[in-house]
């Protein structure tokens, strides 16, 4: 129990982090360690989870627009909005993070 105080700090000071560089300074631990890669996991999984709201209303959204956009009423604004979402940067991150895992298909040419 007496280490919990300290993860805490750990945990407030990851996730108040900007960027993954922060990260490695908070901690005090260089790029190349060991512990490098765990941090970037757990930064990312903090990261993930403040945004998980806003992202699943995004998709959500991204969902209804290609829907309705695609139908037979389908409106020059739904296309307008889907490039939006499609260019929202917490959006382009999150891809990014679940290409960098492999999680993504890989693009036509």
């Amino acid at each position: 129990m007496a280490k919990t105080p300290h993860v805490k700090n750990l945990v407030r000071r990851v996730s108040m982090a900007a960027t993954i560089g922060e990260v490695f300074k908070a901690l005090d631990i260089s790029p190349v360690s060991p512990e490098a890669a765990c941090a970037e996991v757990v930064w990312e999984a903090l990261l993930y989870d403040q945004m998980k709201l806003s992202l699943q209303t995004k998709f959500a959204s991204l969902i209804i627009h290609i829907e309705e956009g695609d139908g037979i009423d389908g409106h020059p604004f739904d296309w307008a909005a889907i490039r939006s979402i499609l260019s929202d940067p917490e959006v382009k991150g999150f891809l990014k993070s679940m290409e960098k895992r492999g999680l993504l298909p890989v693009k036509r040419s």
